[in-house]
């Protein structure tokens, strides 16, 4: 999905100064909407909270010296497109707390038609602070770390000069979110005839993190260090199917968990699902069910059978 030419530089409000003290690797913010900055830096990282508010279309981009670590605290979509060198566009409408790490060199291109206000913490890191840093990655960052999150928020947002916490928990964060980079099939070995535990929690990570969007096979195999054809196989031996009915089957489940614990259409349940056509969504469950997705719903809503107490 290509876009349009670009608008100009969002009017920021607040001050940036104490970000751009001696670093000059900053993402851009291009749109029409009012957006407020704050920034915090040392010699080894630096970070910025930036808030956009509703409006037209929003862009962000870089590509710099730096290592950029990405996390979106609230960013909901109506169209757009994510793009960094090495992984799969995505198009993902729900942002809200996914991580994305980009590489110094790689670059990062991330536009929003928002359905409100879209917020965003941005950290840079020297390249000798992460010197063992991983290919690009994108993941939802896990419950246990919105707390370290909400933190590092807070310092970037405060007037006070905590630097050095500040660069340990911004450095803690990076590490726990993507020290688990790609697994190498050389270093580890893969077990006999399939994938190894850690190969297979990577992939099915992997694939969980990006249920609603396109995933290529090239792209896992890369992932658990193998060439495609040898992917294929390792992972039907680990998993009993090959990966895109793994990939079908975990959809249609997440699928019957919203429509079990939701209020959502079906047409909402199916786009949240990576399905973008209700009927192509349609197919697919009842093709893995024998129902249709309504009928499934409505086999739940349907009181269970009273026993009658014998006589």
């Amino acid at each position: 999905m290509l876009m349009g030419p670009l608008r100009p530089p969002v009017q920021l409000y607040g001050s940036s100064d104490r970000f751009t003290r001696g670093w000059h690797d900053q993402v851009e913010i291009e749109g029409s909407a009012p957006a407020t900055r704050r920034g915090k830096s040392s010699a080894d990282i630096a970070g910025d909270a930036i808030q956009v508010e509703p409006g037209d279309r929003i862009v962000f981009h870089y590509r710099g010296s730096r290592h950029l670590l990405v996390i979106c605290r609230q960013g909901l979509r109506r169209d757009g497109e994510t793009v960094v060198n090495g992984l799969p566009r995505s198009a993902l409408h729900d942002m809200t707390n996914r991580a994305i790490f980009v590489p110094a060199g790689h670059s990062y291109r991330d536009w929003y038609e928002s359905l409100g206000a879209v917020h965003m913490l941005f950290l840079y890191f020297d390249p000798a602070r992460l010197p063992e840093a991983p290919a690009p990655r994108s993941r939802l960052v896990a419950p246990t770390f919105l707390s370290l999150v909400a933190r590092l928020e807070e310092l970037l947002e405060a007037d006070d000069h905590h630097n050095l916490y500040f660069d340990a928990l911004g450095t803690a964060l990076a590490y726990e979110l993507f020290r688990q980079g790609p697994d190498s099939a050389a270093q580890e070995g893969a077990a006999k005839g399939g994938l190894t535990p850690r190969q297979q929690r990577l992939v099915t990570s992997y694939i969980e993190d990006h249920l609603s969007e396109p995933i290529s096979l090239s792209m896992l195999a890369r992932l658990a260090g193998f060439s495609p054809y040898h992917f294929c196989r390792a992972f039907k031996q680990s998993l009993g199917q090959p990966p895109h009915k793994y990939h079908r089957q975990r959809r249609i489940e997440h699928a019957k968990h919203l429509l079990g614990h939701t209020s959502s259409s079906v047409t909402e349940v199916g786009l949240t699902v990576g399905y973008r056509e209700t009927s192509s969504f349609t197919a697919a469950f009842h093709k893995l069910t024998g129902l249709t997705p309504t009928s499934y719903r409505r086999t739940l809503l349907r009181p269970a059978p009273i026993e009658e107490a014998a006589s």
